[in-house]
Parts: structure tokens; C-alpha cells; sequence
């Protein structure tokens, strides 16, 4: 078959992970990091690598957080991060993180050189889970599974919503020591000739996992702008230093 393989890594979760992840639900994304491990196949024709930098196992899902890193140069659209998740080796679970969702952030020509890097987040349900696959796809594996999904995957290149003016702000009591709730304001515009009745947003501040966001029943018209605003359980300090990251998974048009 003419293309590309899949690249397999396999981590295996620890009993003292699982644990650890179940019992201690004040475990910080920080508590284990580990020292940029490179983990490459061996195949010399393999143009990309996967960087772990972070693990969490809260007892609810498996958060990872990586880079993934160009050998030589290669599209980002061929490049899929997948994340399976595995009880006493039979899948249970799988989510995938497509790194075309980078293109809007990166500008230029959708080309991701040699030595470069790009960041990716990515988890799955932790319930029942012994051990987890961390795979990358890419080349003809990565635009196939881009082809089954295209639906969820195009809006990201904006073609049916764009997301303006994202701003994340303190509790309104204005002082540190405040009890308030911290929010998040954006603009969503329809950038499509269709209306978008539904949307699944998510939410990532840099330091935490990735929130997933649902949004139902907009009735957002082709043109309009809809205002968004989160409230978020953050300290006053907090808000002021972490930078949200606000993306579409998912549009729901009507047809």
C-alpha cells in the first residue's frame, strides 16, 4: 500500500498511577513531568517524533500533554495524534488530536519544518483502564481518518465559525484575596451560508486539562456574531496569569 504507516508507542499506566490517580483528586497537572523523553520508532523514513510532557490520571479520564517534533518537514494535516485507551490490552476508548487544527495558530504554509515542534492535548475516559496506546498517524493514515471525519474537522479552518476576541478575566470584586468567579469572553462568529444550530467548544487554559464545552440551540444565523461567557472557578492570581485556548471540535449545521 503506497503511504504512510501508523507510529506506535506504547506507554503502560503503573498500579501506582492508578492509584494514585484515583485516590488523589488534588493531583496537579505539575505533580509529574517528566524530562522530555524522545520517543521515536526506528523506521528511518519516519518524518515526526512524539515529546511526553505531562501525565494526569484523575480517576476520571487520562489527560497527556506533548509536542510532537518534525524530523524533516512535513504537513500538519498529515499528522494525527491518537490516544487508545486499553483494559488488559482490548480498547476500551480512543480521541484523537488532529495537528491540522494548528494551521489557523501558525499561519504560513501548513508545513511543519524540520526540528520544529508543535503542542497537543489530548485524554480519554480513565475508568477500567490498565494501560494506554499513544500513536501517531500520519501520511496516508492521517488523511483517511481526516476524510472520516471531515465534518468535525473542517470548521477549524473556519469555513463555517470563527472565534474572536478571547479574553480571560479576574473576578470583579478586584482584589486577590475575592471569592468571585474568574470569566471568559469571546465572540463566535458564523462565517458559513448555513445555520449553525449546535456547537462543541473546548476550553484549555495552560496548566489545566482541556474542558469540554456543548452548546446547544443557537440558531446562530450565516453572518451573525453571538457573544460567549464562561464562568470559571479560578483565583484572582490565576486569571491574571493563564492564557486560554479556545478551539471548535464539533459544528451541527442545519441543512
Amino acid at each position: 500500500m503506497q503511504g504512510f504507516s501508523a507510529l506506535r508507542v506504547i506507554f503502560l499506566l503503573s498500579c501506582t498511577i492508578l492509584i494514585q490517580g484515583c485516590s488523589a483528586l488534588s493531583f496537579s497537572w505539575y505533580d509529574k513531568v517528566t524530562s522530555e523523553p524522545e520517543l521515536e520508532v526506528e523506521e528511518h523514513e519516519n518524518p515526526v517524533q512524539i515529546l511526553i510532557d505531562n501525565e494526569k490520571n484523575d480517576g476520571e479520564r487520562l489527560y497527556i500533554k506533548g509536542r510532537v517534533k518534525a524530523k524533516t518537514a512535513v504537513q500538519l494535516r498529515q499528522v494525527v495524534v491518537r490516544l487508545v485507551s486499553l483494559k488488559n490490552g482490548e480498547q476500551i476508548g480512543a480521541a484523537y488530536y488532529p495537528l491540522a487544527e494548528k494551521e489557523k495558530e501558525r499561519g504560513g504554509d501548513g508545513m511543519l519544518a524540520a526540528n520544529d515542534e508543535v503542542s497537543f492535548s489530548i485524554s480519554v475516559p480513565a475508568k477500567e483502564i490498565t494501560d494506554y496506546q499513544l500513536e501517531l498517524l500520519w501520511g496516508e493514515e492521517a488523511l483517511n481518518y481526516l476524510v472520516s471525519v471531515e465534518p468535525a474537522v473542517t470548521p477549524v479552518n473556519e469555513e463555517y465559525l470563527r472565534i474572536e476576541e478571547v479574553q480571560l478575566f479576574p473576578p470583579d470584586c478586584g482584589e486577590s484575596t475575592c471569592e468571585g468567579k474568574s470569566y471568559l469572553l469571546a465572540k463566535l462568529k458564523n462565517t458559513s451560508n448555513k445555520v449553525i444550530k449546535a456547537l462543541i467548544l473546548a476550553l484549555e487554559l495552560k496548566g489545566a486539562e482541556e474542558n469540554v464545552l456543548p452548546l446547544n440551540d443557537l440558531a446562530l444565523q450565516p453572518g451573525a456574531y453571538r457573544p460567549l461567557r464562561l464562568e470559571i472557578d479560578l483565583s484572582y492570581e490565576q486569571a491574571l496569569k493563564l492564557k486560554p485556548e479556545l478551539r471548535v471540535l464539533k459544528v451541527d449545521i442545519v441543512q
